[in-house]
């Protein structure tokens, strides 16, 4: 039976894409050491992911609806159900929206059986890549562990929007495999959290004039002979530790953007890189706080 408009779990169809992938990963580190609940700890029965991620939704349903979706999903793991209309509910779409989106970016890939009773060919076992195992190892830092943008904003709120963007095109990116172009969108978003410092660090009286030069070399020059000249602080330390990331951005953007080799193992280089350059913005986003 289906409830609320042809949907079983109304908590999981109001979830964002996000929250659902967040959940998602965090329920294959949600288990205590020795569990058994799939063939290795990188494989999780279908049943038993569905069931955790509900679990780890921000509005968990109760027992009851989890059950019934649980049931329903374990008995048709892939859309191609009889009841087009079941399959096609809110609900599902959903979970099976942030699943296949994951397979995409090649964190998750899926184990297929079929039932000789019915003829359907359903999803068994859900299990980690070795970029899915880095992403659920560290799924408050990782640019592929979901909601970025939330959790740019959290950490800092006034961060303009153009900022969190290019941060979320390198997440894209990233997630395509398109490794120099993730390192280009990191460069572009650096560039413009600059502009937006050296312009606060004007009007605040903390500089004279902004710089004349639009290198970013240039301008992280400036900014760190600015920084420099700050009164002793925690904002200032912060600041000044986080410079040679910024100069580390301005490297590898450049290496990105000209021919020649770039990285030897693009894909965790780039993972590790995206990661500190996410990772170190607060503390330079701190000086607007002076």
């Amino acid at each position: 039976m289906r409830l609320r408009g042809n949907t079983l779990c109304p908590q999981l169809a109001s979830a964002t894409e996000e929250q659902t992938r967040t959940a998602l990963l965090r329920a294959f580190r949600s288990f205590p050491k020795g569990t058994s609940v799939g063939p290795n700890p990188e494989v999780l029965r279908w049943r038993i992911l569905v069931h955790r991620t509900l679990i780890l939704l921000p509005e968990p349903p109760a027992n009851d609806i989890a059950n019934k979706f649980i049931e329903f999903v374990d008995q048709h793991g892939q859309a191609a159900v009889k009841d087009g209309a079941s399959a096609d509910a809110p609900d599902v779409r959903r979970l099976l929206s942030a699943v296949w989106r994951l397979v995409a970016e090649g964190v998750f890939y899926l184990r297929f059986l079929t039932n000789s009773g019915t003829g359907l060919t359903a999803i068994s076992y859900v299990g980690l890549t070795e970029r899915g195992v880095r992403v659920a190892d560290n799924p408050n830092e990782h640019p592929l562990a979901g909601d970025l943008a939330g959790r740019l904003r959290a950490r800092c709120p006034t961060l303009p929007d153009p900022v969190i963007a290019r941060f979320e095109d390198a997440q894209v990116c990233l997630g395509a495999n398109l490794y120099r172009a993730a390192v280009v969108m990191v460069g572009l978003a650096y560039e413009e959290t600059v502009e937006h410092l050296a312009n606060h660090l004007v009007a605040s009286g903390h500089a004279k004039a902004k710089p004349k030069s639009w290198k970013l070399g240039d301008r992280t020059d400036w900014l760190r002979k600015r920084v420099e000249q700050l009164p002793k602080s925690e904002t200032k330390r912060r600041a000044l530790n986080s410079i040679p990331v910024l100069e580390q951005v301005r490297q590898r953007r450049n290496d990105a953007a000209h021919p020649g080799q770039f990285l030897d193992d693009e894909a965790v280089e780039v993972e590790q890189f995206v990661t500190l350059s996410v990772g170190s913005l607060p503390s330079l986003w701190g000086l607007t706080s002076l």
